[in-house]
């Protein structure tokens, strides 16, 4: 017998095959461990585990156990709060995370080549909170109780930060052109025409968030990239940091646009409260001030002094 010719000998082939392409891009040495950087490895798998145990487990993980409800915060805050984020990293069904997770590994040259790793995962989590907390806004301002899950609103967020970033013309479907600062408005509205049961209201809330941090409107609730630095340099970190998928902040030094200014990150907020309350600190700025002032006033007299000797009012 030619087990070459038999069925048995094909559909284990076919499965072979299929592990070996399992294994070249999950395993130790494929592309997902090679090439995708930690963060975006870590929340990738994130939400492919809690949607495998929502498919396990529909009563305990599915989408109306773990969706964010304004009426069900407002019920039992203490049992819900926490859906606030959970609900990020959860899906409806198999399209749902597939169109966002291949959006969220295009969107991996943002760790790659602006934040890092370490703040990368931080903003994340950020983005997470804020565009769902504004989306509750929304839904108590129109007096809407939909259920909201999904990754769609940190995405928003982050394709309107690497849109603001870009400067440059892109395709939209790889067939119209437009300036890279519209592409994320042109989304919202073509996903909420074309994609039944889309949350406008989250990826609009998505895109609110990226426009808060852009100005720096959440800069108080972001570290500076030299606390990052630090946080990186300790030893708690080194499980992490020794990883090849794991970038350092100090590999580009911080993002390309100084989005964290260091006087309103949360450190600099700190410092400045410390400062104010320190007496020795007060006592110095106060000396400061008064030695400013001194030489604005000296230099005001040396102008008054010129201005005289070069008109002669006495004549």
């Amino acid at each position: 017998m030619i087990y070459g010719d038999t069925t048995e000998f094909r559909d284990i082939h076919f499965h072979l095959t299929n592990i070996k392409i399992v294994g070249a891009i999950f395993g130790q040495n494929g592309f997902i461990h090679k090439k995708i950087p930690l963060t975006t490895k870590v929340f990738t798998f994130l939400c492919l585990i809690l949607f495998a145990l929502s498919l396990a487990a529909p009563l305990k993980f599915g989408t109306y156990s773990t969706c964010l409800s304004l009426q069900n915060l407002i019920n039992s805050f203490s049992n819900n709060f926490y859906k606030i984020l959970l609900c990020c990293f959860t899906h409806a069904d198999i399209y749902h995370i597939l169109y966002n997770l291949i959006t969220f590994l295009d969107l991996a040259k943002l760790e790659r080549l602006t934040f890092g790793t370490l703040k990368y995962f931080y903003l994340i989590i950020l983005f997470g909170i804020v565009s769902n907390l504004i989306s509750l806004i929304f839904y108590l301002v129109v007096q809407k109780n939909l259920c909201q899950l999904g990754f769609s609103g940190i995405l928003f967020a982050l394709i309107y930060i690497e849109s603001d970033s870009s400067g440059r013309e892109v395709f939209l479907f790889n067939a119209v052109k437009i300036p890279s600062k519209l592409y994320p408005w042109a989304m919202l509205i073509l996903i909420h025409i074309f994609v039944q049961g889309s949350s406008l209201i989250g990826h609009l809330s998505g895109i609110i968030s990226g426009i808060l941090y852009i100005k720096g409107h959440l800069n108080h609730f972001i570290l500076s990239n030299e606390k990052f630095s630090e946080i990186e340099s300790s030893t708690f970190m080194n499980f992490m940091t020794t990883k090849n998928s794991y970038i350092s902040i100090i590999k580009f030094g911080g993002s390309r646009r100084s989005y964290n200014a260091e006087e309103k990150s949360i450190d600099g907020l700190i410092s400045k409260l410390k400062n104010l309350f320190n007496p020795q600190q007060r006592q110095q700025r106060q000396q400061q001030q008064q030695q400013q002032q001194q030489r604005q006033q000296q230099q005001s007299q040396n102008i008054n002094n010129d201005i005289c000797d070069e008109y002669d009012f006495s004549k």
